[in-house]
């Protein structure tokens, strides 16, 4: 196939793979860049952000639309340069994706949640294999189940990631919103899989592996990040005044348990965003979840606390407070002791935010 033979589409795209294979790093440098820029931007409320997101959510439409659009546009007339553009372009467009969401799920990440820990680690070493033509070539694009599951995992985490700043959904729904469109994705695709599979064997390993990723991606969500969501300025204090605490503690002593504990926390969000979150209040087997609201689109966050002044027995020793969303992904965990003991009825609210 010569290039004089090919339409100037074609011939564009085959110039700019050949660029892309001699400066392979210039995609993930610059979706890693725009995700960082698109972070800090959408933190103080700027439109820019949702310019670089819209940019973003191109390429997941590709994601969703790459197995039925680029094969059927070449494949009569050119069947191997569909196959290569195809692989090409997808390629390319889950550089960009991973690497754009990257800033997200490192700033939401917590290393007190080994489960986040994990979710983002794999995230990390996908974005790397997405880069590594050799690996990419060996492991994913030959293989058609790998390669599906590779497109999933990236339509799942550019839902997860836009969504909250495109359409500013809170999390809960994202997270819901972005496994639909995985499921939905997986079981259009999933039929002209199994068409080219040759036995039932294979069939089945493929139907069970793939209905594998939604399935695990629910029963794991309170470990996926809050993309798009970072706690600042945790502390526990004995006041909040004007929006502020004012002081910080590490422990305090069982008789002051009744004038009050508060766990305060400034939670940075997508600008007209509105979430729900729940301080969880836990001592040995005692729990208890106090909810509140923040809107997002302040630079410094959205200030809000729990203040807690009634205790159960056997109050000593140490307390955890997580800051958490309403699918339990954890923002902030804050710790206390107690010194002593007050036999006091369990209570709580939440103060006004601001």
């Amino acid at each position: 196939m010569t290039t004089a033979a090919l339409s100037p589409f074609q011939t564009m795209t085959s110039r700019v793979e050949r660029f892309l294979e001699c400066y392979f790093w210039v995609l993930p440098l610059t979706g890693f860049s725009l995700g960082w820029a698109s972070f800090i931007l959408v933190q103080r409320g700027e439109g820019l952000a949702r310019g670089i997101a819209l940019l973003a959510l191109l390429g997941w439409l590709w994601i969703l639309a790459e197995p039925f659009v680029m094969q059927r546009m070449l494949a009569r007339e050119h069947p191997k340069l569909s196959s290569n553009l195809s692989n090409f372009f997808s390629q390319s467009i889950q550089q960009e994706i991973y690497f754009f969401s990257l800033p997200f799920l490192f700033a939401a990440t917590h290393r007190e949640d080994i489960g986040q820990m994990v979710f983002t680690g794999i995230f990390v070493l996908v974005a790397l294999v997405s880069t590594v033509d050799p690996w990419y070539n060996r492991y994913i694009s030959k293989h058609r189940i790998a390669s599906l599951a590779f497109h999933a995992l990236c339509c799942f985490v550019s839902a997860l990631v836009i969504l909250p700043v495109v359409v500013k959904l809170p999390t809960g729904r994202t997270l819901i919103y972005a496994l639909g469109f995985m499921v939905v994705w997986l079981l259009l695709v999933i039929p002209g899989l199994l068409l080219r599979l040759p036995n039932w064997k294979q069939r089945c390993i493929a139907v069970i592996g793939l209905c594998a990723i939604p399935v695990s991606i629910w029963l794991f969500r309170a470990s996926i990040p809050a993309a798009g969501l970072t706690a600042h300025q945790a502390t526990i204090s004995t006041g909040v005044i004007e929006h502020e605490p004012i002081d910080s503690i590490s422990r305090i002593d069982a008789s002051q348990l009744a004038q009050g504990v508060y766990a305060y926390v400034a939670v940075q969000a997508p600008w007209g965003l509105e979430q729900e979150i729940g301080f969880k209040w836990q001592h040995g087997d005692y729990s208890e979840t106090i909810t509140a609201f923040i809107n997002g689109g302040r630079e410094a966050g959205y200030r809000t606390y729990s203040v807690k002044n009634n205790f159960p027995e056997e109050a000593g020793g140490t307390w955890t407070v997580d800051v958490l969303t309403a699918q339990g992904q954890l923002l902030q965990r804050l710790e206390f002791v107690v010194t002593g003991q007050e036999t006091l009825v369990p209570a709580g609210v939440t103060g006004p935010g601001l």
